[in-house]
């Protein structure tokens, strides 16, 4: 049931609980469901 969203332009100091905090009004989010990666 594997579904992602990729988020362009995020502050270098966004975390899991700024998400998640932004996107649960949308809806539930499984636990571990959002991950915050950088290529920088």
């Amino acid at each position: 049931d594997g579904r992602s969203i990729y988020i362009r332009n995020l502050p270098m100091n966004a975390t899991v609980v700024h998400l998640e905090d932004e996107f649960k009004k949308f809806g539930v989010i499984k636990p571990g469901g959002i991950q915050v990666r950088s290529n920088k």
